[in-house]
């Protein structure tokens, strides 16, 4: 997942394997002046080996849906990435990376790079503010920063990632949704404020993201603030908090964003009728039809068409 495919040699547009992993088909691509590529899909392993790939010669942003990687970059410390989340990596010349991802787990992710002679010469000034936030000024050795992932980026992932258009049309809207996530990212990264409220530890970060695997499985009657919070060690402010820092939005948004994604997946499986699928993650068939309209621009009945 960190490498992507640059101008001119677009990636097959079915399931791939490689190495212990499986690309899901659901991957696109698009360009705007040669300088922007996009793709998105999913990643599922087959075993916890690891994998090589060559990085990006260029600024790229990673969006991690969800799911959880380890990955390591030439001279840098092995790092644990946890979704949903957003990676900038900055590399400049032939370097690779390796990564290993849970066996069986699916990592959604959305990937947009932008080339080294973009950034340097075209973006230099307007990255100046950032330059030590994404690593540009280091030419050694690639960078990565970290930061949570917002609700403009996800509604845009899940634009690009349910993209019906083909043709000339399809390269035009991916273009348009690569160059809008860039500028997210880059915000998100710019605004990134310092954190507030109570102070938390690696400790507390592992509670809340086992909160929300506390929640994910609980989709259709989950754990009041009180409960999570006795279920994981966590008191109710450091939760809240937690959340807020880790994925950008209140505990209960982030139940309607996992309700919504799950949805989305069971449509896609369709085995199971819309009003099922809806009381499977705690929804009212008409409820869930209000919501997924709202997220993803149009009903559930469409996925079915």
């Amino acid at each position: 997942m960190t490498a992507l495919h640059g101008p001119g040699r677009p990636p097959a547009m079915n399931s791939q394997h490689h190495g212990d992993m499986a690309l899901d088909a659901r991957e696109g691509e698009a360009f705007y002046d040669g300088t922007v590529a996009l793709a998105s899909g999913t990643v599922m392993a087959r075993s916890d080996a690891w994998e090589t790939e060559p990085l990006t010669n260029g600024l790229k942003f990673v969006i991690v849906g969800k799911g959880e990687l380890t990955c390591k970059l030439p001279n840098r410390a092995f790092e644990r990435i946890t979704g949903p989340c957003i990676c900038a990596i900055w590399s400049r010349g032939g370097h690779e990376a390796i990564q290993s991802f849970r066996p069986g787990e699916r990592v959604p992710f959305t990937k947009v790079a932008l080339s080294a002679p973009a950034v340097e010469q075209r973006l230099s000034a307007d990255f100046e503010p950032l330059r030590s936030v994404f690593g540009l000024e280091r030419t050694s050795s690639p960078h990565m920063s970290v930061a949570a992932l917002t609700r403009p980026i996800r509604a845009l992932c899940a634009q690009v990632a349910t993209c019906s258009l083909g043709g000339a049309a399809r390269t035009l809207f991916l273009s348009g949704k690569a160059l809008e996530i860039a500028a997210h990212v880059v915000a998100a990264f710019d605004a990134a404020p310092a954190p507030a409220g109570p102070r938390l530890t690696s400790s507390d970060m592992e509670k809340v993201h086992l909160a929300r695997q506390m929640l994910a499985t609980r989709l259709q009657n989950p754990p009041g603030l009180t409960e999570l919070g006795l279920a994981v060690g966590l008191n109710s402010r450091k939760l809240q908090a937690g959340f807020q820092r880790m994925y950008a939005e209140s505990i209960y948004s982030h139940v309607q964003a996992l309700r919504l994604e799950e949805a989305h997946r069971l449509l896609l499986e369709g085995e199971l009728s819309v009003s099922s699928i809806a009381y499977r993650v705690g929804y009212s068939p008409a409820h869930l039809s209000v919501a997924f309209r709202k997220k993803y621009g149009f009903p559930p009945r469409a996925l079915r068409a």
